[in-house]
């Protein structure tokens, strides 16, 4: 106890001797008294004047003072340890000694065994509960400015403590918090199902819960109306014994990282689109270049067949044969057409920014439309060689998973050198795991890559890329979307022999996917129906005309004002093709306000859009709208689409 001695201690006693005895016992010991007062006022001078580490305080005073009144307005001015000294040990006296929280007691006559003991004792509590309370001050003032939300409950689940920034995500004030059950506080959502959990802090208050904190957990947050993403960690707090106390929840809001990662993917995307701009210009060009091509022939022999003068060698035309050539160059040409509205459908989708939400995929038809997007690169570089063996569906997003393949197979066609491409193979092959996953294999027989480098082709902006063709994070935001969805990618690698990468996804349900069911054909004899064609574009009047006109009874409107003349007509239209330009040009509210005056329309009108389904359904101008036909479009498309759509019809209203 060497360090107590020089302590300052007060020796507050109205008999002069017992206090002259207890100073010279003191300062005997080493420590220092420099005043011994009598009465409160004497006390609390003394007390301001010399700042002491310790007062005995005799429980009677002067001038009728009570020594336990003068120790509550002492410690209510500064924090000193009190010793009371009295020759009466009662019990009333005990219990108003109490409440004042002394630091011990002594009882008259004191021997100098006893007061070395309690003084020693006194100042060593005094210095431990001083740096006690110090430690939690400095825990709890880092609690509060940690940017991180924490919340504190006890083992019964009830909240003791909430720093601000949880008081700012959960919108409750922590006096209003303190005391409830966490589930009062906020609700936390399974992200995927929605469902609100039981257990929002797990097995945390378990006995044999392990003590280390649980990886972070990436759930929702709903507080009243208001849902945010967070990422939440959980830990049960346990005594030297193992004992529970309580439990901790630390969480975050991650709506904008969520928000930085999308534009990432985004920019990503737009990346690889950079990259394979000449390859896609080549495979627009080529079937342009046919259009072209086969039109100008197309008016060549238009022109010899409204001719009537004979051949140069003074032969008549072989009409029949002309006939042929004609239609054969027209179906190349609507071949081509398709091919180039497949290219533009790919790189809009790829372009535009997507919802995450995760849904049953098949990633066959991802994969399948990766290939297409880089088939111009592999086909310059090697030979392609596709095994789609039956996977299970994965619950993802299939424009995500797209971006993924974009990327692993753009790297293995990179690795391989241009210019052999019968001396090189690329292998994409699909397959169930012994696991149950879905598994995607890509095998190139390219360069291969290091054994130093191969544990950093993942990290974000890590590559091995001459400048000026990539900026590394394109791998590594392919890893991080497999992961997002439970999923792995791994690498085995030959320098010199090739590289294989391995996507595991884990299986969202056992059933295959169901096969698209086939559209039946339109009957010769299947009954006229009356449509009404809302469109602006002549051409596409005309392919609506030529689509639908045989079988159907069609009337046009180019703008609202003419629509909705013939809608409020006593005509009674059995289908509405709308086109998406005319809606926004009219406004979302006419329509709306129609489909509310005539609801038995709703199921009727067929949305014609420029972006695809996908951009119908997040500016579609009422939700009650169903069905949707992405432009370009083919004659048959429609006509089947519309055939179907009155089979439907006819089968929820058979009268």
């Amino acid at each position: 106890m060497t360090a107590l001695v020089g302590k300052k201690i007060l020796v507050v006693e109205d008999e002069r001797l017992v206090a002259l005895d207890l100073q010279r016992s003191l300062e005997h010991m080493g420590y220092v008294v420099p005043a011994t007062p009598a009465t409160t006022a004497e006390t609390l001078a003394a007390a301001a004047d010399h700042l002491p580490d310790l007062v005995l305080m005799d429980v009677r005073l002067a001038n009728n003072d009570d020594g336990i009144a003068t120790a509550d307005a002492l410690r209510s001015i500064r924090d000193v340890p009190v010793v009371f000294l009295t020759a009466y040990a009662d019990t009333e006296t005990i219990l108003r000694a109490r409440r004042v929280g002394p630091f011990g007691y002594l009882v008259k006559p004191i021997r100098p065994d006893e007061l070395r003991s309690t003084v020693e004792i006194a100042l060593y509590r005094h210095t431990m509960e001083t740096q006690l309370r110090q430690r939690e001050q400095w825990f709890a003032t880092t609690l509060r400015a940690i940017g991180d939300a924490v919340i504190a409950v006890d083992p019964a689940g009830l909240v003791t403590f909430a720093n601000p920034t949880a008081e700012a995500l959960t919108g409750v004030v922590m006096a209003d918090a303190v005391g409830k059950p966490l589930h009062e506080v906020f609700v936390v959502l399974d992200e995927r199902t929605r469902i609100p959990l039981a257990r929002p802090l797990g097995q945390a208050l378990h006995p044999h819960w392990p003590s280390s904190t649980d990886a972070p957990q990436q759930v929702a947050l709903r507080c009243g109306a208001i849902e945010r993403p967070i990422e939440q960690s959980v830990a049960p707090i346990r005594d030297d014994h193992g004992k529970v106390l309580g439990a901790v929840t630390v969480f975050r809001d991650v709506s904008e990282r969520r928000l930085t990662q999308q534009r990432l993917v985004t920019a990503d995307r737009m990346a690889s689109l950079g990259t394979l701009a000449a390859g896609i210009a080549h495979e627009i060009n080529n079937p342009l270049t046919q259009i072209l091509s086969n039109a100008a022939q197309m008016t060549e022999i238009l022109g010899q067949l409204g001719s009537p003068a004979p051949t140069p060698d003074g032969q008549a035309f072989d009409r029949p044969a002309i006939h042929t050539q004609a239609i054969g160059l027209a179906q190349e040409i609507e071949m081509a057409a398709d091919r180039v509205s497949r290219i533009v459908a790919d790189l809009k989708r790829f372009a535009r920014p997507t919802s995450e939400a995760a849904v049953p995929t098949d990633v066959r038809k991802a994969l399948a439309w990766a290939l297409r997007i880089v088939a111009n690169e592999v086909r310059s570089r090697a030979q392609l060689v596709t095994i789609f063996e039956a996977v299970p569906v994965v619950l993802g997003s299939e424009m995500l998973l797209g971006q993924v393949f974009v990327n692993l197979l753009t790297n293995a066609v990179y690795a391989i050198t241009e210019g052999a491409p019968d001396h090189n193979e690329l292998r994409v092959r699909t397959h169930t795991s012994q696991q149950g996953q879905a598994t995607i294999t890509i095998t190139d027989s390219g360069c291969g890559i290091a054994d130093d480098v191969i544990s950093r082709i993942f990290d974000p902006f890590f590559t091995t890329k001459p400048a000026g063709r990539g900026a590394g994070l394109g791998l590594a935001i392919a890893d991080g979307i497999v992961r997002s969805i439970g999923g792995t990618i791994t690498v085995e690698s030959t320098l010199g022999v090739g590289s294989a990468l391995t996507i595991a996804l884990p299986a969202a349900s056992a059933r295959a996917l169901p096969m698209p069911v086939g559209l039946v054909a339109i009957s010769a004899d299947a009954p006229r129906s009356k449509i009404l064609v809302v469109d602006s574009d002549p051409a596409v009047q005309r392919t609506i005309k030529l689509a639908l006109s045989g079988h159907h009874q069609l009337t046009f409107a180019s703008n609202w004002t003419a629509a909705i003349g013939h809608l409020y007509s006593d005509d009674r239209f059995d289908v509405v093709l709308c086109d998406g330009q005319v809606v926004d040009v009219g406004g979302p509210h006419v329509l709306t306000e129609l489909l509310v005056a005539k609801p038995e329309l709703a199921a009727r009108v067929v949305f014609l859009t420029r972006d695809g389904s996908h951009a119908a359904e997040h500016r579609q101008p009422s939700p009650a709208i169903r069905t949707h036909l992405a432009k370009p479009f083919s004659p048959r498309e429609l006509s089947e689409l519309v055939h179907v759509l009155l089979a439907s019809l006819t089968v929820e209203s058979p009268a």
